[in-house]
């Protein structure tokens, strides 16, 4: 795996909304071929809701209060099976 092509962020110490705007900003950063992997200490369903149609995302409770999410660009195959393979090892911890 091109481990290039896969962005991190670590939102899990940040207060609202910063966290909403950090992610944000790299969803219209990436390019094709890129992924996102978000950490997060709660699922951000008002996020998810917002991108629908725009970008795809696999979400995967981690523990309580950890979250470790995968975005990609709608329509983006590349980034479509880097999520995937991401997905397969059960992300990075």
């Amino acid at each position: 795996m091109d481990m290039s092509k896969v962005i991190t962020l670590d939102v899990s110490e940040l207060e609202p909304p910063h966290p909403m705007h950090q992610i944000t900003a790299k969803l219209y950063q990436l390019t094709i071929g890129e992924v996102l992997l978000v950490t997060h200490r709660r699922k951000p369903i008002p996020l998810f809701d917002m991108i629908t149609g725009q970008f795809e995302y696999a979400c995967h409770q981690v523990s309580d209060e950890r979250y470790q999410i995968v975005f990609w660009r709608a329509g983006d195959e590349e980034a479509a099976l880097w999520a995937q393979q991401l997905t397969k090892e059960n992300l990075p911890r």
